[in-house]
């Protein structure tokens, strides 16, 4: 089959008065490593996984007592869930004839579990780190990918936002090949919502890490943050989602997500004046 020629390789994204390249992830390949096609919505997503590892390496190490092997077990684990195995994990569903709602989301969380687990049998008989220590150290890093996976989702046209005619920052997909349904209409531009949503609770985590009563908590502060985020930006979202009555199955799943990490998080707080008098002892 002959390669397909590159000048169709973007889309045109309209935002207000400014006209903006933006390549697509499908049919069209950003460009060619030994003929096998790179697409920007994947690069942009080892992106992110890299400026992760980097801030992950950073963080352990500003932690002390966290062996940096361990650090880069985990993000190749990670790595390997979101880029191989998510795919795979899809297809056989699929394959299988298993209608699951939102697949590609809860199949990468599989994924994730399935390859740390892997990489907890083959590598350690015991915990890489400490549990606190490692959801500590994993938070910030989180965010940073889910930045970028964002940034690749408005790449590809995917997650798109409801009609917007009128809005001063809307955007509107105009490539025929564009994931977005909505294709020549303004359009809430959710997946940079997401993107610096996912910053500002970057930030916010960043700005508690040394702070004593947090410490333990990070992740939980931070799952907490962004089921927020992700329930309010549900109802500017213009794809076809699973509903549960007036809600979104992602603004039910948010809500358990929040329910859970308060209880964790009230219960920790409360602890901490006795938690802060055991280690004055020592």
């Amino acid at each position: 089959m002959a390669r397909p020629a590159l000048r169709n390789v973007s889309q045109t994204l309209t935002w207000g008065t400014i006209d903006a390249k933006i390549t697509h992830m499908y049919p069209e390949p950003l460009f060619y490593i030994l003929n096998v096609p790179a697409y920007l919505y994947d690069i942009l997503q080892i992106v992110g996984l890299i400026l992760a590892l980097a801030m992950a390496v950073a963080l352990a190490r500003e932690h002390g007592g966290i062996p940096l092997k361990d650090v880069f077990i985990v993000w190749l684990a990670c790595a390997i869930a979101q880029l191989a195995l998510t795919p795979v994990l899809v297809l056989l569903v699929e394959q299988l004839g298993f209608d699951i709602p939102l697949n590609w989301s809860f199949m990468r969380i599989v994924a994730v579990f399935i390859a740390l687990a892997i990489a907890q049998v083959t590598f350690h008989k015991t915990p890489l780190v400490p549990l606190s220590h490692a959801l500590d150290i994993a938070a910030p890093p989180v965010m940073v990918f889910l930045a970028f996976a964002r940034l690749a989702c408005l790449a590809a046209g995917c997650c798109f936002g409801a009609p917007a005619p009128g809005l001063p920052w809307a955007i509107t997909f105009t490539n025929p090949n564009s994931l977005a349904l909505h294709l020549n209409v303004p359009v809430h531009p959710t997946q940079l919502y997401e993107m610096f949503g996912a910053l500002a609770i970057l930030g916010i985590v960043l700005g508690l890490r040394h702070r004593a009563m947090w410490r333990g908590n990070l992740m939980w502060v931070t799952l907490l943050l962004y089921a927020a985020l992700r329930f309010i930006i549900e109802f500017y979202r213009g794809d076809i989602r699973a509903m549960v009555g007036l809600l979104s199955l992602n603004q039910v799943v948010c809500i358990a997500f929040a329910v859970v990490c308060g209880a964790i998080l009230a219960r920790s707080l409360l602890r901490f004046p006795m938690r802060r008098g055991v280690e004055a002892t020592f």
